[in-house]
């Protein structure tokens, strides 16, 4: 997968302040690359909140332009899901934890217990805002998009399960928006 060390380059660089109008954008930047690749080399339906026509225009060639006039402060969450009957995501959040403004980034994954359909929520990297870094995020959520990537092309979520599962700390799910 090419366009994986493509975004091992771009990100691999520590840029910008640590807030989280450049925290968002980053992640928008990252969910815009996952969503394009996942859509052409899987044939995924994806689907982002913010929708990713109000934050950036395509190009094409798998490029994106982020609008500059999007307003990165306000959001208070990232989702980019698989709006096949598997509904796995990717979620990032803004959250205040005893007082810090914190942001985390995490894997949801569809299981079944027994008859009882629920999710799994898998945190890849949670850090205090001043101090996540672009860089960080996607050295730890990089296994888990490999293998949010192979899970959607074999329509297995096992690969995604076990990586999540042997790197990532399993939580509650937290209130996803219901408008997707």
């Amino acid at each position: 997968m090419d366009w994986l060390e493509e975004l091992d380059k771009q990100l691999s660089v520590g840029r910008g302040k640590s807030d989280t109008a450049s925290i968002a954008r980053s992640i928008v930047e990252i969910d815009l690359n996952i969503l394009v690749r996942f859509s052409l080399g899987t044939n995924a339906r994806m689907k982002m909140l913010p929708n990713q026509w109000d934050v950036a225009n395509y190009h094409g060639d798998k490029t994106w332009e982020i609008k500059e006039n999007f307003d990165f402060g306000e959001l208070g969450e990232v989702l980019l899901i698989d709006e096949s009957s598997k509904g796995s995501a990717i979620f990032s959040d803004f959250i205040l934890v005893k007082g810090q403004n914190r942001t985390r980034t995490s894997f949801i994954i569809p299981e079944k217990i027994g008859e009882e359909s629920r999710c799994a929520f898998f945190v890849a990297y949670e850090a205090r805002l001043e101090k996540a870094t672009l860089a960080d995020l996607w050295k730890a959520i990089r296994p888990g998009v490999e293998a949010w990537y192979e899970s959607l092309l074999r329509e297995n979520m096992t690969p995604l399960m076990e990586v999540c599962e042997s790197r990532y700390k399993r939580q509650s799910c937290p209130c996803i928006p219901g408008n997707l």
